[in-house]
């Protein structure tokens, strides 16, 4: 949410309230000062003074983004799933979550590999990050779309892997399995999940070359190209030059920066 108050930001005369960010901006929210507020569902209608100010203001439209989490963690309040998710805290320290968030938005940033949870992508722009590797696959699809969406933002050839054996799949849902196991399009199978039949029948002709690791197979037209990482996993030589000077040496330690590239939560 804090990078979409900052775009917005730039409009003119549009006045964006984040509930929570400061002090001084919780006090122009209760006045009703704003045009757009952003806040988290616990902080709108968690507070039940809050919700009765809520009843004063004029408004013409709510927008709940990341809708799936309704699905994930509604329920009723004595439910396990909102025990779950009233119990949930990050544990990461905020200075280092910080670090790394900024060294994410940073497309100089030194940064190559960050280990982290799902959460870490949710409301953040990576910059120049076209490869994500999943550890098992997610219980359901919309974990899985929002877990590869991480990647390829800027447009580029991007490319996310599943590393996963027979344990990691005892408990995913259905959908996912049929995704894992498909014999055809990878991409067609997780869209059907998503979108009408007749809408996806567009995507019958298509040619889709590198969609996914199974067209990539079918696909003869020579001219498909696959990134350095697929290379990797599917054994193939990189650079079989024994006197090539391409090596990369990153001329730093975590002990330097003061950071821990990992996030983690309960």
């Amino acid at each position: 949410m804090k990078d979409q108050v900052e775009r917005l930001h730039s409009i003119s005369e549009l006045r964006v309230a984040y509930k929570g960010s400061s002090h001084e901006m919780d006090e122009l929210i209760n006045r009703g000062e704003f045009d757009i507020l952003f806040a988290s569902p616990e902080s709108l209608v968690g507070d039940s003074k809050f919700r009765q100010l809520l009843q004063n203001f004029n408004v013409g439209m709510i927008v709940i983004d990341e809708f799936h989490t309704i699905a994930t963690w509604g329920g009723n309040d004595d439910s396990d799933e909102y025990l779950v998710f009233r119990k949930c805290e990050e544990k990461t320290p905020e200075d280092k979550k910080e670090k790394i968030v900024s060294a994410l938005r940073n497309k100089d940033s030194c940064v190559r590999i960050v280990i982290a949870t799902s959460a870490l992508g949710m409301g953040v722009d990576v910059l120049n990050c076209n490869s994500v590797v999943l550890y098992g696959p997610p219980r359901s699809v919309v974990d899985l779309v929002q877990a590869v969406g991480r990647v390829g933002r800027d447009g580029l050839p991007s490319v996310a892997l599943i590393i996963y054996n027979s344990h990691h799949l005892r408990n995913v849902d259905k959908e996912v399995k049929s995704f894992i196991s498909c014999q055809n399009c990878r991409r067609k199978e997780l869209l059907k999940n998503f979108i009408s039949d007749t809408d996806l029948l567009k995507f019958t002709d298509e040619t889709c070359h590198t969609c996914c690791d199974l067209c990539a197979e079918l696909c003869k037209c020579n001219h498909c190209s696959v990134l350095d990482i697929e290379k990797l996993f599917n054994n193939e030589c990189l650079n079989c030059s024994s006197d090539s000077d391409d090596t990369i040496d990153y001329d730093w330690n975590v002990d330097e920066l003061d950071m821990d590239f990992s996030l983690s939560d309960s």
